[in-house]
């Protein structure tokens, strides 16, 4: 099962999922208030982690690998932490266990503050934003969550109620999932060269956390892992799941 970041998608993962199935069966979530799930108030660890137990349920699947990127990545470590008879292995791409006080909280109102209603096109939103987020690749991730309606366009992201929760997204683990036994099963935690979301520092939480894991920074590549190094991704996760140490 892969769970993605916050302002992701299941539409995100599509090519690494299809790498995926030529050996499993993959589950690509859209968690709540993105990509095609459904709108609630309620944005909080817990809430995700029912939605995905509830959907493991639905398909029948007892026990799952997962992988988990960013946001998705401390939903991927809850599981890990709170249904640890459920979990196969553990991935998690480019995220610590720790709180992160500012990130993507900026990127979130700068798409509440675009003008949608007015715009004639993707390229003329993306310039819109160019402002405030200079970086065009990041440009472009946010704007796969842009969707073409009657009349315009709009965001498929709840952005109000991720805005509200931000701080509750970016908490620690060990305060959201207190009390909650180590995960003493199979970890791999992605860290991104030029990312600075896993630092040296954070390896003693992880391992306190997550025993058997291991730490592997790939190398010419941002928080975005996945798409920056998508073979190597692939290469890595592959070697991991087939029991092989990940290095």
């Amino acid at each position: 099962m892969i769970v993605h970041g916050l302002l992701g998608s299941a539409r995100n993962w599509h090519a690494r999922a299809k790498v995926l199935g030529q050996s499993y069966f993959v589950v690509v979530t859209d968690l709540r208030n993105h990509g095609e799930s459904p709108h609630s108030d309620e944005m909080s660890y817990p809430a995700m982690l029912a939605d995905l137990i509830e959907l493991l349920d639905r398909l029948l699947i007892a026990k799952t690998h997962v992988i988990g990127h960013s946001m998705g990545g401390k939903c991927a470590m809850g599981l890990a932490l709170t249904q640890a008879k459920r979990i196969r292995s553990l991935v998690v791409v480019d995220m610590a266990p720790r709180r992160y006080e500012h990130g993507l909280d900026a990127f979130i109102g700068a798409l509440q503050d675009t003008d949608l209603e007015r715009a004639r096109s993707r390229a003329e939103i993306e310039k819109r934003l160019q402002v405030r987020i200079p970086d065009r690749a990041t440009r472009l991730f946010l704007l796969t969550n842009l969707e073409k309606q009657e009349g315009g366009f709009r965001w498929k992201p709840n952005l109000p109620v991720l805005l509200h929760a931000y701080a509750a997204i970016s908490e620690s683990v060990d305060n959201v999932f207190s009390g909650a036994h180590p995960f003493s099963g199979k970890a791999l935690f992605l860290r991104g060269e030029n990312s600075n979301y896993i630092q040296d520092q954070d390896r003693n939480d992880i391992r306190r956390l997550f025993p058997s894991a291991h730490v592997v920074t790939v190398k010419k590549a941002s928080h975005w892992i996945h798409s920056d190094q998508p073979h190597v991704f692939d290469d890595i996760v592959k070697s991991f799941l087939k029991n092989r140490v990940a290095t």
